[in-house]
């Protein structure tokens, strides 16, 4: 299995300037765009704020990850053009569990989120442990 930790970039920011009901609505529209691009053997949920978990099943971090994105971003950008863009950490689930594979997935989108041009980023093998 793969996880995808998603995040919506200066997601603060819009809370901050344009209020907490725009907030709410930029949150909505993202569930809608993560609802729309998320296929029957995929889940999704929101984990906190701006953070949502994507979990799709039997898949590898290769090009399944890469397709996922690529469809999500294509749907918030047809509901929300003027909105925050989204990083993304990839993990694949090993042999260690699910929890490891969490750390890893959230360290890879911190990882994005740092780097202007690192959108999505695939875990490496420190992030594990």
């Amino acid at each position: 299995d793969l996880l995808i930790a998603l995040d919506l970039d200066d997601f603060k920011k819009v809370n901050a300037e344009d209020g907490r009901a725009a907030g709410d609505a930029v949150l909505r529209a993202f569930a809608r765009a993560l609802r729309a691009a998320t296929r029957a053997n995929e889940s999704c949920a929101r984990m906190r704020s701006d953070e949502f978990l994507v979990v799709l099943y039997q898949a590898d971090a290769g090009e399944t990850a890469m397709i996922f994105l690529d469809r999500l971003r294509r749907k918030w950008r047809e509901i929300a053009t003027s909105l925050p863009a989204f990083s993304a950490g990839i993990a694949q689930v090993g042999n260690e569990g699910w929890r490891p594979a969490m750390l890893a997935a959230d360290r890879a989108l911190q990882r994005a989120k740092a780097d202007p041009a690192g959108f999505w980023v695939t875990a490496c093998s420190d992030d594990y442990f």
